[in-house]
């Protein structure tokens, strides 16, 4: 008589429980892939049998179906539609450990000063605090890519050129009064006003670019005024710029003129410490080039149709998104947005034979073959989403299903080893 069958078949639906039970243990964990035991026949030909030796695990195999993805509040929840892994390096400078995950929780981490950081600037990490890999801003997604550092603060800009349009009431009369005057009304017909930009760090002062229109006499001809803070610029001085319109009402030239304005500037910083604040008052120069090339000339309403600027104050952080291909915009405190950075996703030829490291980490062997490192959306690679997270693809009603059988599994091998004892016990009380 022979236990070994039925042994082995104790010891297999061992393993398959403790694949279910660990199956079921992290059914919520994020990006958690299942595994399956999968077993073999051993067949011992030099027992000249035909019965089999009983079975064996020939290896627990880890499964990379999908999971499904659920929505989150947070803009740095990544999650991966279709084939890849991220890419993250144990270490800031990216020269230590490199694994691979399907787990898209990440939170920023600051960028020491001491290691060349500034307070702008920030790590994308997980929980185990592994870093994540891809490609700055501007750069190419091509070549290796390295640890992630985004910027969280936007630099403020000077308004450089201002562009818009308006529409000049041709039924309009000449105002009353010939000499301009920014106070009297009846020196111009309408004024607009447009929000600008010192460029200042800091700055707190509201900065005007002021327009001003004045019919003249000349049919089809308009005095425009320019005041930057209120204060005209030196180009006025020969005139005011003008406006000429076709009979039709559409511009003909004038369109285009640049005014140059002297912005004070005044920025406060606090000190963390005490609180106390101090004002730092500077002059920025301004040469803005203006653009009125769309005004019109009709016999209807003064109509302002288009303001734009290119300048803005300074900006921190305040939200970021995830493009289907990996880029990373980042929104900012001044309403602003700019593209921070591009995420790195990872692909292999067998990704069955990663090895697990715990942690929702994976390690490259020469079973899963070398890394294939590009961008989402290409080269058969999935779709990423922000403010979302691949849940765990274990089914727990297959795995509780599962269960039931290898149970059955065990109590039937351990009534094999029974019944062979049985059998034992009757050969040996034969006398």
């Amino acid at each position: 008589m022979s236990f070994v069958q039925g042994l082995s078949g104790l010891f297999g639906a061992a393993t398959g429980l403790d694949v279910i039970s660990n199956n079921l243990a992290n059914a919520g964990t994020v990006g958690f892939k299942g595994s399956r035991a999968e077993f073999s026949d051993i067949f011992a030909s030099y027992l000249k049998t035909d019965t089999g030796n009983g079975a064996a695990t020939s290896s627990v195999a880890q499964q990379f179906a999908q999971g499904g993805l659920k929505s989150t509040s947070n803009g740095l929840d990544f999650s991966i539609n279709g084939n890849g892994l991220f890419q993250v390096n144990a270490d800031a400078a990216g020269t230590g450990r490199t694994a691979y995950t399907r787990n898209g929780e990440f939170h920023f981490e600051p960028v020491p000063t001491a290691a060349g950081g500034t307070p702008a600037e920030r790590y994308i990490v997980n929980a185990q605090g592994n870093y994540l890999t891809g490609w700055a801003a501007g750069a190419a997604p091509t070549g290796a890519p390295g640890v992630l550092k985004l910027t969280a603060g936007m630099a403020a800009q000077a308004t450089s050129a201002s562009s818009l349009r308006f529409n000049l009431d041709d039924s309009a009369s000449v105002p009353r009064n010939a000499t301009f005057d920014t106070t009297d009304t009846n020196s111009f017909n309408w004024s607009a006003t447009q929000t600008i930009y010192s460029g200042v760090s800091g700055d707190t002062a509201a900065h005007e670019l002021q327009l001003y229109f004045a019919k003249t006499d000349t049919p089809n001809t308009w005095n425009v005024y320019t005041r930057i803070d209120g204060v005209a610029p030196p180009e006025e001085a020969a005139g005011p710029r003008q406006l000429t319109f076709s009979p039709s009402g559409l511009l003909t030239s004038g369109g285009t003129f640049t005014s140059t304005g002297a912005l004070t500037a005044v920025s406060v910083s606090t000190d963390p410490l005490t609180g106390a604040s101090t004002s730092t008052t500077s002059t920025a120069s301004l040469p803005i080039a203006i653009d009125l090339g769309l005004t019109t000339q009709f016999a209807t309403a003064f109509d302002i149709g288009k303001a734009e600027q290119d300048g803005y104050k300074d900006g921190f952080l305040t939200a970021t998104s995830l493009s289907a291909d990996g880029v990373i915009q980042g929104r900012y405190s001044n309403d602003r947005t700019q593209n921070i950075g591009t995420v790195a996703l990872a692909t292999f030829l067998n990704p069955n034979g990663l090895k697990s490291l715990g942690d929702n980490l994976w390690l490259e062997t020469a079973n899963s073959g070398l890394a294939n490192i590009g961008t989402a959306a290409t080269g058969g690679r999935g779709v990423l989403a922000s403010s979302s997270l691949e849940q765990s693809n274990v089914d727990m009603t297959d795995e509780l299903v599962n269960m039931i059988t290898m149970q059955r599994n065990y109590q039937a091998n351990a009534q094999s080893i029974k019944t062979q004892d049985e059998v034992l016990k009757t050969l040996a009380a034969l006398r």
